[in-house]
């Protein structure tokens, strides 16, 4: 369980801010976004994000690791693709 803990923490990363600040230049450019913009962005992003984190641990519990974690990439790699065609500021806080 560890291995896999750990693989999911690191696959994890493009959704964490060391993960994100990598490309928040380009992002906010691409965008046409100001520093503020995309700083509120994030901040929505984040605080939206840690909504669901005690009904995933709820999952986990009920029907183990490996079934939620599959539900959890599954959503995570969606919402990479949202992000991915966000066209403004709603579209990037929203995805």
């Amino acid at each position: 369980m560890l291995p896999l803990s750990m693989g999911a923490l690191i696959a994890s990363s493009p959704g964490q801010t060391f993960g994100v600040s990598i490309f928040n230049e380009p992002i906010r450019l691409s965008l046409g976004l100001t520093h503020g913009q995309l700083a509120s962005a994030y901040m929505l992003g984040t605080m939206f994000g840690a909504l669901p984190i005690a009904y995933i641990g709820l999952l986990m519990d009920r029907h183990g690791l490996r079934r939620t974690m599959l539900l959890v990439v599954t959503l995570f790699a969606a919402a990479c693709l949202a992000t991915s065609r966000a066209q403004g500021w709603l579209t990037l806080t929203a995805s």
